[in-house]
């Protein structure tokens, strides 16, 4: 059994990270540029400003590949943004239209 430690995160860090939150939505990745601490620090970081309700997702941005995967966080007690996503179905229909692409793609290599 592995035994978690606390990570020391400097006042200087903590108030750069609470800064950016009160400019405006910032994502964990924004918070890390800010600080300079790495990804895990600062998501326990919000993890925790969560549990205790002192910010919110206000939105949620997308990623390289265009799903809505980066959380936005807000100084506020209010709920959740909603994040928007495809049904499963429509999700599935399009890796199908995908598939078929690629297989005639390598029949048009092959033949080539």
């Amino acid at each position: 059994m592995r035994r978690s430690h606390a990570t020391t995160i400097n006042r200087l860090s903590v108030a750069k990270m609470m800064r950016a939150i009160l400019d405006g939505p910032a994502s964990v990745f924004d918070l890390m540029e800010e600080s300079g601490l790495c990804y895990s620090t600062v998501q326990r970081f919000v993890h925790a400003l969560r549990y205790q309700r002192v910010v919110h997702v206000a939105r949620w941005d997308r990623d390289p590949m265009g799903r809505p995967t980066r959380a936005c966080y807000s100084v506020g007690d209010k709920p959740d943004a909603a994040r928007k996503t495809k049904p499963r179905p429509i999700v599935a229909r399009e890796y199908r239209k995908r598939a078929k692409q690629r297989a005639l793609q390598k029949t048009w290599a092959r033949a080539a």
